[in-house]
Parts: C-alpha cells; structure tokens; sequence
C-alpha cells in the first residue's frame, strides 16, 4: 500500500490545525467574555497545552510502532470528542473539553503527520525531494489551518457557540475520512542520505533550534492565548467584541507572515548549516514586540498597525520553527521519534507561554503594555541564546 498523496497530507494537515487552534481561542475569547482574569485564563491554557506537550512524544512513538495513519485517525477522534462536549455543554468546562481535547489531538496527529510525508515523497518514485522543500509542504498545511482559525474567530464572534465549534468538529471528521484508507499502512523507516545525511554540527544545531523554538512558542501561544484580554484591559478599546476583532488582525498578520517565511525558507537553501542567517531572520520577533509597545504607548491601535506588529512577530516564528523541524527530522534517527521530540519542545513552550503571560499582566502590568513588554522579554532572551550558541556551532563545521 503507497501512502496518502502530499495534498491529502496538506489538506489534513490544514484541518486538524482549524480544529484544535479555533477550539483552543474560543476558549480564550469565551472566558474574556465571561470577566475572567488574565492569569485564569492563562491557567486554562497552559492546562490546554499541557495535554499536547505531555501527549506528543506519546504520539510519535505511537506513530513509529502503531501506524502513523491510525494514530493521526485516533488524533481526529480525541478532537472530535471535545467539539461535540462543548456544543452540548455551553460552560466555561465545555470550552476548556474543547480546547483540551483538540490541542491532546493535534499531539497524537502531527508526529505521524510528519512520518507520512516523509513516506509520500519516498514512494513517489524517482530521486526524493529535498528536505527543506518537504518541510515547506507541511508547514504550509497547518499553517493555513492556523490562519483560518485566527480569521474564523473574528468572523465568529457573536454568533452562537454552536456553529464555531460545529465547524471544529466538521474538520476533524474529515480528516479521520480522509486517512481511514490508509489506516493498515505501515511505518517506513527514512534512510539517512543525501542532505540528511550526518553532519558534526547537527546535534549542536538541533538542541540549539529546540531550544529556540521553545522560547518562539512561549512568545506565540502568549500572544495568541492572551491578546483578546490584553487589548480588553485597554482603557482605549473596552468592549470584548472590538478587543477581539484587533486580536484576530493581529493574529492573521502573525499567521501570513509565518506562512511567507515557510514559502522563502521551503525555495531558497542559504540559511541550511548557516545558523547567523536564521537569526537574522528572526529580527521580527524584537521589532513586532517593540511596535507593540509603541502602539500601547501612544493609545491607539490601527487595525493595519497591529496587523503589522502581529506580521512581524509571525516571520521570526516561521523561521525559528523551520530551523527546529529541518534539524530535527535531518537526524539520522526514526522520523515519528524526531518529529515527537521536536513537537515536545512546542508543547512545553505552548503549556508555558499563556501562563506566564498571564501572571505578568495579572501581578506587573496589565493590558496590552504588559503583554508587549512580556514578549519582548522573551524575544530579548531568543536572541541572547542563539548569540550564545552559533559560535559554538561554526567551530563544529556549521558556515
């Protein structure tokens, strides 16, 4: 049996981030709705996030030994479960089954995800694609799911809770459908040749980009966890509905801009083994921080501004992730096993980011002036580890 074709792979890709992302801000936007406070709501996130970093590299053993279709099937399952609890219970413990079982979903889905594609580009016959270029195709994937549920928010706001997450389970129906042909496949193992083929510096690289990618995904899951409250504890926005609309543009420039930095990284080879050009590459995370700060200072917040802000910040996670996965899946190792590892590193800086955040705005500074002075905290830090550690890399033969 060949495994699934690479668009199918996308397409499910796309979907079960929808599912698992738009459950997940519902969450957030709901318990806004609801006066919460920045540091509850940063607790029920973090408790969210804690089900996909404690279940992921579950998930990537499961997809090396068990069959990386079905525990991409058993994925949608668990995510389904909690659409269909949420639109039956229409309390905050419904929100929190949804947001709970999508992000336990999406960890038992990706690392088998990321096996199938290597699989699909395997048996297409011929000489095997580049890696970074196969990277890009499941980049794209989620990351298009990602960016229809940070648009989907906006547009949901105010309508009954029921469609949204309606929507949400549609999209891990389909994606159960979709793999279930190829629920007998199983697992190939991904020799180590050509460009992933050994190097002196790939350990050196990956702990550094892992590492790197945890402290991105503190940045990001704070930001997209923490926004909705943050622009509502402006004195200058004041009504959840508007303070969620500006979180969806700020969101959506932060999804397209990583989406470009996925497309420029996935066609142009120049950052592979030069660990000083991906940094520069994550300039963005300081300056969209910075802008941030610039805009909670003056008062005002355009829609086009944030929208950049946001932008900015999604370019230097797109590059901190592609370094990560590139890395990761160029070890000479199983692909669901390195995949797992990579996705723990997301997992545990997911599980942390909203509820540090949350602290933050709750105990130092509130609105969106604690959240931007949060963020670039953590990008200052980034920055200051990846300084730390290129030199170390270039010694060990790393450009």
């Amino acid at each position: 049996m060949t495994p699934p074709p690479l668009f199918l792979l996308q397409l499910c890709n796309a979907l079960i981030s929808l599912g698992s992302i738009l459950a997940l801000m519902l969450a957030t936007v709901r318990l806004t709705a609801w006066e919460w406070p920045a540091w509850q709501i940063g607790l029920v996130t973090t408790l969210a996030n804690l089900c996909y970093g404690g279940l992921v590299f579950i998930g990537g053993r499961l997809a090396d030994h068990w069959g990386r279709a079905r525990s991409g099937i058993l994925g949608a399952g668990i995510g389904l479960g909690g659409a269909v609890m949420a639109i039956i219970d229409a309390s905050p413990f419904g929100a929190l089954a949804a947001a709970m079982c999508g992000m336990a979903g999406a960890a038992m889905f990706f690392p088998g995800s990321a096996g199938l594609f290597s699989d699909a580009a395997s048996a297409a016959g011929g000489p095997p694609p580049a890696l970074h270029r196969k990277i890009r195709r499941y980049n794209l994937g989620w990351a298009a799911g990602n960016l229809a549920s940070f648009i989907g928010v906006g547009l949901l706001v105010g309508q009954p809770h029921e469609l949204a997450y309606g929507i949400a389970a549609l999209s891990f129906i389909a994606v159960a459908a979709a793999l279930w042909d190829w629920r007998h496949l199983t697992p190939r193992p991904t020799a180590p040749s050509g460009d992933r083929s050994p190097h002196p510096a790939l350990p050196h690289l990956t702990i550094m980009y892992r590492v790197n990618l945890f402290v991105a995904c503190i940045l990001g899951m704070a930001l997209m966890t923490q926004l909705p409250k943050a622009f509502d504890a402006s004195g200058s926005v004041g009504q959840t509905m508007q303070a969620a609309r500006l979180a969806s543009a700020a969101l959506s420039g932060y999804a397209t801009c990583y989406i470009l930095m996925f497309l420029l990284l996935g066609q142009w080879t120049g950052w592979v083994l030069k660990p000083q050009v991906l940094w520069a590459c994550q300039a963005g995370f300081l300056l969209g921080s910075a802008g941030l700060l610039l805009l909670a200072s003056w008062g005002e917040f355009p829609l086009l501004a944030v929208a950049a802000c946001g932008g900015l910040i999604g370019s230097g996670y797109g590059a901190a992730y592609v370094g990560s996965i590139y890395y990761s899946l160029r070890l000479p190792e199983g692909v669901g096993r390195a995949a797992g590892w990579h996705e723990t590193f997301i997992g545990m800086g997911n599980t942390m980011g909203p509820l540090l955040a949350g602290l933050f705005m709750s105990f130092v500074c509130r609105g969106i002036t604690g959240l931007a002075i949060f963020l670039l905290i953590a990008a200052v830090v980034m920055s200051l580890i990846q300084g730390v550690m290129i030199p170390g890399a270039r010694r060990l033969g790393a450009r």
